[in-house]
């Protein structure tokens, strides 16, 4: 991801001259000491996106070892109010 685009468009031909759209999905998890939550959550959405991103904000659990067991991104930032945080997965 980057250049603030949450997507991107592939184009896969089917067969001469037919192609199908494919949709490339990330599924952002922002977390802060939601160890027990992560555990829990991380299972119900895996298979739903390409990618799982864990974006935290200076938890002191376990949370990275529970995003990485998963194989999950993990992503360390700063807390910052909702609206100014969106978009800012890129490392």
């Amino acid at each position: 991801m980057g250049g603030g685009v949450p997507f991107a468009f592939h184009f896969r031909p089917l067969a001469q001259g037919i192609s199908m759209l494919t949709l490339t999905l990330s599924i952002v998890i922002i977390t802060l000491n939601e160890e027990a939550n992560l555990e829990r959550t991380i299972p119900g959405v895996v298979g739903l996106a390409n990618e799982i991103i864990v974006l935290d904000s200076g938890s002191t659990d376990r949370i990275r070892e529970v995003s990485e067991s998963f194989q999950a991104k993990f992503l360390t930032r700063p807390w910052e109010r909702s609206r100014k945080r969106r978009g800012r997965c890129d490392p």
